[in-house]
């Protein structure tokens, strides 16, 4: 897919793929079309590259691993031994959401609910910090983007790692580039999640902070 426009500014090209971001005017654009896309070529083992220049106009190319076509048998009825993969397990603890983009902190509250957990939303650090200061044994967990006014997410893991008893603290950013990985264990985050989010790879970090109930209730 390609235009003629006048091409994606160096500034926003790092964030086109975020879920909710958008450049459109509130109510005329949801965010979510190119971050759908991404994460449905991502799920199939592909890639999206994007050539812009401007002036000229942007491409859009989808690059998905080869497929052998063969033919296949009809299916045969299942039988007692075939074994369905088992379920992913119910997450369960309280988790504390901090984002200052209420669209995106509303999206992780509900991601994170319908894999079992608690999860509760500050909309800036120094909100973060009160709610933790308050329990911090109350929160199993603390998820929180980098980029945020007055305070980064690095330096309010600092914060609560200052604390009694802190909870650990998972760190997402769409400019992972720019974070020196030596700064993390320093300031206590002990996993690093990149955008656009991939719910897999958030789960797959956060998974060994939190209790996996098995049960079927």
């Amino acid at each position: 897919m390609c235009d003629n426009g006048p091409g994606i500014p160096s500034e926003l090209l790092q964030r086109i793929f975020e879920p909710f971001y958008s450049t459109k005017p509130v109510g005329k654009g949801s965010g979510m079309g190119l971050a759908v896309v991404h994460g449905i070529v991502h799920e199939h083992g592909g890639h999206v590259i994007v050539d812009t220049r401007a002036g000229v106009g942007t491409a859009f190319r989808i690059l998905l691993p080869p497929t052998d076509v063969l033919e296949v048998p009809p299916l045969s009825p299942p039988t007692a031994s075939a074994e369905s993969p088992p379920a992913p397990c119910r997450l369960r603890g309280r988790v504390l959401i901090v984002d200052d983009e209420p669209s995106v902190a509303e999206f992780m509250r509900e991601l994170l609910d319908s894999w079992g957990l608690e999860a509760s939303v500050a909309g800036e650090p120094e909100a973060a910090l009160s709610m933790v200061r308050v329990s911090a044994e109350g929160f199993d967990l603390v998820i929180t983007d980098q980029t945020m006014p007055r305070m980064t997410g690095l330096q309010l893991a600092e914060e609560i790692g200052r604390m009694s008893a802190p909870p650990p603290v998972v760190l997402y950013t769409g400019y992972a580039d720019a974070v020196d990985a030596a700064q993390l264990p320093v300031a206590g985050v002990k996993g690093l999640v990149h955008k656009p989010l991939e719910p897999c790879e958030l789960r797959s970090v956060i998974t060994d902070y939190l209790r996996c109930d098995n049960s079927d209730g």
